[in-house]
């Protein structure tokens, strides 16, 4: 039997080797920094938002705004109060998180991957439209200042506020992020905004999306997808929408009219109502592929997996002499049945 000395610590065995997920980098037009990391070990993503301002813009008569800032950021944005925000994220099964340390401010939202694009909808709202109201304010400013009472019970805290002040004495780092009693009094509602406004540009900041993302699209098509999924979620989070409809529209005239000469030369001929009826059959096609009337999913393959079902049901039916009229008909009811199936997915989905 081997006798084990437990008198010396065993030796450590050979280091695990880790490989860092590849992280995609781009930068939109309005200067916003964007990194994306794929991670589907698990179905889960996790959206950051650092801001390259902190405590250490505060002043000595308004120590603690930044802080502060941060947390009024979760009571309310867009069109949700901070009831209803925490309402909708409880219901997508998100968390939401917000605030400020000595050289950043952050906002962060953890979501399910299958709850993504209404996360992101409120992660850009939170982002970009927070209400910051007066009313919660008073509310942050008076459990502040309660913390701030409690301190002067806690040593390690009365420690650490003399350290910094020996090391620091006036300036910026000798104060807490948190502020003081006086500075926290003296913050009003319109100190909140501006420093809001000053410091949460998207110039400023760097946005981090880490997990069950899909990076297969090139960065168009990721722009049509979120737009498709949520335009004023696209359009907060820096992307052009309007250039980007115009040349969405572009791109389908242009292969339209690729189709139409293809149907010519099938025809052999220049028929105007050649493709009358068949927007029917198109949708439906599109439907059954994956795509959603409302935006935001579907990819070619599925269209063309569509398109192949719709060509089987229509030669079907051609061969067995069924008459046209019945045949707009059947792609109708098909065009029912796929758009409620869809919907019926989505709701058991979330």
């Amino acid at each position: 039997m081997t006798t084990i000395d437990r008198t010396i610590a065993p030796e450590p065995g050979p280091p695990r080797p880790y490989h860092f997920p590849r992280v995609e980098r781009r930068t939109l037009d309005n200067g916003l920094r964007l990194l994306v990391a794929e991670n589907h070990n698990a179905p889960l993503v996790s959206m950051r938002t650092l801001f390259h301002s902190g405590a250490d813009y505060d002043t000595a008569e308004l120590a603690g705004l930044a802080s502060l800032t941060g947390e009024l950021l979760d009571e309310g944005a867009g069109s949700r109060d901070a009831v209803r925000l925490a309402e909708d994220l409880g219901l997508l099964g998100a968390s939401l998180g917000s605030g400020a340390d000595w050289d950043a401010s952050y906002i962060s939202v953890d979501s399910l991957s299958r709850t993504f694009d209404e996360s992101l909808a409120i992660f850009a709202d939170v982002n970009r439209r927070p209400m910051l109201p007066e009313a919660s304010l008073d509310r942050v400013r008076s459990e502040r200042l309660m913390e701030l009472l409690q301190q002067r019970d806690d040593a390690g805290a009365i420690a650490g506020k003399r350290f910094s002040r020996l090391i620091y004495g006036g300036g910026t780092y000798g104060n807490t992020v948190i502020g003081n009693p006086d500075s926290v009094a003296r913050i009003a509602a319109d100190d909140v905004r501006r420093y809001y406004a000053t410091h949460y540009a998207p110039n400023n900041g760097s946005i981090v999306i880490a997990g069950d993302v899909a990076l297969r699209h090139t960065r168009y098509l990721r722009q049509v997808y979120y737009i498709g999924a949520n335009e004023g979620a696209a359009k907060l989070s820096g992307i052009l929408v309007n250039r980007v409809r115009i040349f969405a529209y572009a791109l389908t005239g242009f292969l339209a009219s690729l189709a139409g000469l293809l149907l010519s030369s099938r025809l052999q001929a220049g028929t105007p109502t050649a493709g009358n009826g068949l927007e029917l059959q198109v949708l439906a096609a599109a439907v059954i592929g994956g795509a959603r009337l409302g935006g935001g999913a579907g990819t070619v393959f599925g269209a063309f997996l569509g398109v192949v079902f719709v060509g089987l049901i229509n030669n079907a039916m051609t061969m067995l002499q069924v008459s046209v009229l019945w045949q707009i008909v059947v792609a109708g009811i098909i065009l029912i049945v796929a758009v409620a199936l869809d919907t019926l997915l989505r709701r058991i989905s979330r």
